[in-house]
């Protein structure tokens, strides 16, 4: 998606709905997937050539939110946590840490690592 297709999008939504300066932004996976806030835009990349021309932008979010159960892996062990401002401080410290939102997925996680290791 482009900028302008964005701006367009944004522009449609008004039209139809009035005023949409309150609204939230979210995201998801798919259509069956939890929905997740986006908390701020980004730049992301510029071009190669001049390294100052803004190439893309990027919505930020967090893989949670805010009260939300999750797990982790901690030597070795599931961890089971609640989303809150900590681990939002975490998550910016470390963004590649496996988060997981079941017992199954963490279970299976384990076990695949674990005979990795065997």
């Amino acid at each position: 998606m482009k900028i302008i297709d964005l701006k367009r999008a944004i522009s449609k939504l008004e039209k139809e709905h009035g005023n949409i300066d309150q609204c939230d932004i979210n995201w998801r996976y798919n259509a069956d997937s939890h929905v997740h806030r986006v908390n701020y835009l980004e730049e992301d990349l510029f071009d190669a050539e001049t390294n100052n021309k803004l190439d893309s932008v990027v919505f930020m979010s967090h893989p949670f939110q805010e009260g939300d159960d999750y797990c982790t892996v901690e030597e070795g062990k599931a961890v089971w946590s609640c989303w809150d401002d900590i681990s939002e401080q975490l998550h910016w410290e470390n963004p590649d840490k496996i988060y997981f939102d079941s017992d199954e997925k963490v279970n299976n996680y384990l076990k695949y690592k674990n005979e990795k290791t065997s």
